[in-house]
């Protein structure tokens, strides 16, 4: 048995053909089954789906910090051009 995030107790049980999953709160429990295969399917879904968000994160965070690399360039840039001209003046 596990803790879940909501305060639901989860029990899993297998019988060969099925797959039962017994969740219970203070209250009450409610008992759900699956067909063989059908968890497994679920799982590679689940799988696929947090594979799909970890891309969209660390796709974000790249561009994120490529943004703030060039914005310092280009800072960099207009900053020497400034110098270049002031020392041109003197």
């Amino acid at each position: 048995m596990r803790q879940v995030e909501t305060g639901l107790k989860v029990c899993q049980f297998f019988n060969g053909k099925s797959f039962k999953v017994l969740l219970c709160n203070a209250w009450t429990c409610l008992q759900v089954f699956f067909r063989a295969g059908v968890l497994g399917m679920m799982e590679e879904i689940r799988e696929d789906r947090i594979a799909e968000i970890l891309s969209w994160l660390q796709a974000t965070a790249r561009g994120k910090m490529g943004r703030i690399t060039y914005k310092k360039l280009q800072e960099q840039k207009a900053s020497l051009k400034r110098k270049t001209r002031g020392f041109a003046k003197h």
